[in-house]
Formats: structure tokens, sequence, C-alpha cells
């Protein structure tokens, strides 16, 4: 994993990545190998404090809980056939297949509960993306450098 710039106290943060900060870190109650729970104060009114888990940029599949994957993988998903959903970074999507690919149990697991989830229909097409385009994309369907 890369060196990532730790958060400090002090630091502003945005709730939303679209939107302005508003938050600054008051204190980190717990420094996570993926995230840092922070108690934050609202820059306008200080007496308004908040505990949040911010995660740092990137995907590391080891901290998923099996709901978290399935929603993940549900999001992706939906997105790559066009509908709402949010895409996958292509790095994101290289660590994922990577983890998934290297951890048949968790895999199976996922797609257990996430087949659960989808209708009847739904299942032919969403296994197919699972198995043939999120975790074996071939080389001709790779992107040119």
């Amino acid at each position: 994993m890369k060196d990532r710039p730790q958060l400090q106290v002090g630091h502003l943060h945005a709730l939303r990545p679209d939107s302005a900060p508003r938050w600054r870190v008051t204190a980190i109650l717990h420094r996570g190998r993926t995230y840092d729970d922070v108690l934050l104060e609202h820059l306008e009114d200080p007496e308004l404090l908040t505990r949040a888990r911010i995660y740092h940029p990137g995907l590391d599949p080891t901290d998923l809980t099996l709901p978290a994957l399935v929603r993940l993988l549900d999001q992706a998903y939906r997105a790559d056939q066009g509908r709402s959903g949010l895409p996958l970074t292509d790095e994101d999507r290289r660590c994922l297949a990577d983890y998934l690919a290297c951890h048949d149990l968790v895999r199976e697991a996922a797609w257990d509960a996430w087949a659960a989830e989808l209708g009847t229909r739904e299942q032919d097409e969403a296994r197919y993306w699972l198995d043939l385009t999120l975790m074996d994309p071939a080389p001709e369907d790779a992107p040119l450098p």
C-alpha cells in the first residue's frame, strides 16, 4: 500500500468530497490501517462535536465486512451496467479482483449473500459480471496505454 499523508489534529475535513470543509479534527481517537476514528468540531459552531471514521484514500478489501463487501460489489456492478451505482477506480477494481481471486471462500460467501438480495433474473448477469468482468477481464478489453 502506498504511503499516504496522515490526518492530524487541526486538519480541516469535509463530510462529502464535493463540499467545502466545515469540520476541524480536534482529536485522533484511533488510528486504523485504512481509517482514523476522529473527533470533529464544526467550524461555525465549536460546541457542535461529532465522532467520525475517516477512511484513507484507496481500497483495502481486508477491512471490509461481508455486508460492506456485498454493497461494494452491488454498487460497482450497477455502475458497470449504467444504472445508479458508484464505479470503482481502476486501482480499486484491480485490488478487489486480486483479493477475491486469492480468497475463494470470501468470494463465495459474498456471492451467496449478494445473490440472496438480487432478483432471480439478475443473478445470472451479476454472476457473469463477478466471474468474468470483474475477476477475469480479457486482455483485449484492457485500455490501450
